[in-house]
């Protein structure tokens, strides 16, 4: 799945950012995956974004993302996938703010 977003940071920056992941990952998956591209609204230069946040990754190499979703979201796959997306939305719209 695929959103596009912005972002107007406090010192007046404003970005574009598109978010892309895999809402039908399957049980056994250990990774959920977020990729991120960001680029600057006024000049529509692409920001670089660290490897770390251009490829969000979220997981438990001991429990499968099947596994979390029937414990941790009583079995609601899309409650999850709700979840990581905001979770990885939020660390680098954190790092984008900061300018870091």
């Amino acid at each position: 799945m695929e959103k596009k977003t912005s972002l107007l940071c406090r010192d007046g920056r404003h970005y574009d950012i598109k978010m892309i992941w895999n809402e039908n990952f399957k049980p056994t998956d250990l990774i959920f995956k977020t990729l991120f591209t960001a680029s600057n609204r006024e000049t529509g230069r692409a920001l670089a974004l660290p490897k770390e946040f251009a490829t969000y990754a979220i997981g438990d190499p001991q429990e499968s993302l099947g596994e979390r979703v029937e414990h941790y979201y009583g079995g609601d796959k899309d409650r999850l996938i709700s979840d990581y997306v905001t979770s990885s939305y939020r660390r680098v719209s954190d790092f984008i703010e900061r300018g870091k």
